[in-house]
């Protein structure tokens, strides 16, 4: 006998249609929450260069008026509005504010919140400083000065009236006399040879302990120079590259060792070689007001450098670069020059009445 095969009754199954329907649906619903997070990242990515752009304009014209300060230029009317657009990617960007230190106009209070600078340097912490405060803000190739993105809203509080944004920054440079300098040649120079920068020539002879004493000259910020030696002294000075290819870091208060001339060419194998190449450049130098000594050790400390156009020098006898010059304390080693005023490339400001300002200034961003 056989057995009975029964047919089996399947439940009945939904309609393909309602599947279908699904999954579009969560397709359709996905491409919405897809598209506006791409919405919202190109949107925020917009802001977020927009921010960093008026921002880096700032800090470059602040830079850049400080500079103008430092080196006695007339800042109050020099212009920082090209240099800030020559520093945005679409050569675009305003400045809405420039203040700060005579002779620019005075600041008002800041606004506290974290998009500001965030302090006003006091008189008590620039004795013999200033200090410039630029604001940048948006401005587009259309001359407006918002952006308008679709989903500005979301990112916070943008212009109220309609949606768009203005991107605005903030920043601030204290600029004065620098407490350091990268020194490329092994020479330090007494306070009694400095003279006011300006177009003249002048002789630095050899040093010569406690052979002059000098009073009655003036540094930029008004203190006056004293000093017991002068002329220019070979130095040994700590970490200097044995080439003399690259300079290194000195500063104020450092304790440097006097070189007999006749020994210089032992401090770095190419010194010959870069004392030609600082013909008609510009050096710094640092400089001592007196000289002491430590057992058969003569030191000299650093109480702040000079900048100098070094157009000629006398080493061994044998006279380098133009003009010609003779002179009875210039057996060995001299040196001619002009003295001028420059920013020292990563140079630190001294917020310390006692450093006199010798034509060597700093620039340096505050928060």
């Amino acid at each position: 006998m056989f057995p009975v095969v029964t047919k089996l009754r399947l439940p009945k199954t939904l309609n393909a249609d309602e599947g279908a329907v699904t999954i579009l649906f969560t397709v359709i619903v996905l491409m919405g929450i897809m598209g506006g997070l791409f919405a919202l990242v190109v949107d925020g990515g917009q802001l977020m260069l927009e921010r960093r752009i008026v921002q880096n304009a700032a800090d470059a014209s602040a830079l850049y008026l400080g500079q103008n300060c430092a080196l006695g230029l007339n800042c109050a009317t020099n212009d920082p509005t090209i240099f800030a657009q020559n520093n945005s990617p679409d050569l675009n960007t305003a400045i809405s504010e420039r203040c700060g230190s005579s002779p620019l106009a005075g600041c008002g209070p800041l606004n506290g919140n974290s998009k500001d600078c965030q302090t006003t340097p006091s008189a008590a912490q620039l004795p013999t400083s200033g200090f410039v405060r630029v604001r940048s803000r948006t401005l587009t190739s259309t001359g407006g000065t918002a952006l308008a993105p679709a989903f500005a809203g979301m990112f916070g509080a943008g212009n109220a009236s309609d949606g768009s944004w203005t991107m605005k920054a903030c920043s601030q440079a204290i600029w004065g006399k620098t407490v350091k300098a990268n020194v490329i040649l092994p020479l330090a120079m007494s306070a009694c040879s400095y003279a006011t920068p300006g177009a003249s020539n002048k002789i630095i002879p050899q040093f010569t302990p406690a052979s002059t004493t000098c009073t009655g000259i003036s540094s930029l910020d008004g203190l006056t120079l004293t000093g017991k030696d002068a002329g220019l002294s070979v130095v040994a000075i700590p970490n200097m590259d044995s080439t003399c290819d690259s300079g290194t870091i000195v500063n104020v208060g450092d304790s440097l060792n006097y070189v007999a001339p006749a020994s210089m060419s032992t401090l770095c194998s190419g010194l010959l070689n870069r004392l030609k190449l600082a013909i008609n450049q510009q050096v710094y130098l640092p400089v001592f007001s007196t000289s002491t000594l430590s057992g058969v050790t003569r030191k000299f400390q650093v109480i702040s450098f000079v900048r100098i156009k070094l157009v000629s020098f006398k080493y061994g006898g044998v006279l380098y670069g133009s003009p010609t010059f003779t002179s009875t304390a210039c057996a060995n080693l001299c040196i001619v020059g002009q003295f001028t005023k420059g920013v020292v490339p990563l140079g630190n400001v001294s917020t310390s009445s006692s450093v006199p300002a010798l034509g060597a200034m700093a620039v340096n961003l505050i928060p």
